[in-house]
């Protein structure tokens, strides 16, 4: 479950199940493992070791390009999934 905390920070904490525990765990230790990069297309956490959860900066820079958008039902304009995708590459090059 994603919680906002303000407009720069949200919190991620589980829901009680097996999965969701599993999950944020496999989180925890991504965030763990990636502590050491400084990238935009990688989020920050500020909290690794809180046992309630994480807390990351949000995903969004600009409200009209957040993926979380609704569209009213259409897909999302061609320019902003190509710049999902280039962005989300990016951060995976940076893992590398």
């Amino acid at each position: 479950m994603v919680l906002a905390i303000d407009d720069q920070r949200v919190a991620k904490v589980d829901t009680g199940s097996f999965r969701s525990i599993e999950n944020i765990k496999a989180e925890r230790e991504a965030y763990r493992n990636l502590s050491y990069l400084e990238s935009p297309y990688v989020l920050r956490c500020y909290e690794l070791d809180n046992p309630n959860g994480l807390v990351t900066r949000t995903m969004h820079t600009h409200d009209q390009e957040a993926p979380s958008v609704h569209y009213n039902g259409h897909k999302p304009p061609e320019s902003i999934v190509k710049k999902w995708v280039l962005e989300a590459a990016q951060g995976l090059a940076t893992c590398s």
